[in-house]
């Protein structure tokens, strides 16, 4: 149940992947949402885990493994180092009894605890701490989410978004903007049902 349980507060992790900024809606149903894929190491992450584990005992009489859907994941990078991913999420609004939209967007705090400003896009590689906000729910299964209710930024990764300004400064970097008129190079056919000019 939401605000049944204190909220997890993690140490400072690493943000493998943040869409924390402008809510999506996953299954083009109008249920817009922000999410994030965040990392924890050894003990860090044990605390966040037992903590996981303790609500879905007490709420659901089962282990976060016996979940239909897990809220976190051991992984091992290929040097062998261990660590666990944890999955956030968050409804970005949510209607009170009286009907008023409460807006459910993360904050975004400085280590000094006051808002960042302007807000910062916040991208993979961003190292920051958490403070999460369990909720639980029966229906249609048992299930936990971790609610990203505050993010605490320690070392910023901005993102920055792949559109055709990007991808020109790419192509301008590698030189690959270049036409070399005197020796072009060698167009072959195009594949079966491929157009010849893009």
């Amino acid at each position: 149940m939401r605000g049944k349980y204190e909220d997890i507060v993690t140490a400072v992790g690493v943000f493998k992947f943040a869409n924390l900024n402008v809510a999506r809606d996953y299954n083009k149903n109008g249920n817009f949402a922000y999410d994030a894929k965040f990392v924890l190491e050894g003990a860090e992450a044990q605390i966040v885990k037992d903590a996981i584990e303790v609500i879905c005992m007490a709420e659901h009489g089962k282990a976060h493994s016996a979940l239909t859907f897990q809220v976190y994941k051991d992984e091992t990078d290929d040097d062998g180092s261990e660590y666990t991913v944890f999955s956030l999420k968050v409804k970005a609004a949510l209607a009170s009894k009286s009907g008023k939209t409460i807006d459910k967007k993360p904050k975004f705090l400085t280590t000094a605890g006051v808002p960042v400003t302007p807000e910062p896009v916040i991208g993979g590689g961003t190292r920051a701490a958490v403070c999460i906000r369990p909720y639980t729910w029966e229906k249609p299964f048992p299930g936990i989410t971790l609610q990203p209710d505050a993010i605490m930024v320690h070392e910023l990764v901005e993102y920055i978004p792949r559109d055709d300004a990007y991808y020109a400064g790419k192509f301008a970097a590698a030189g690959a903007d270049q036409v070399n008129n005197d020796n072009p190079a060698p167009r072959s056919a195009p594949a079966a049902g491929r157009a010849a000019d893009f």
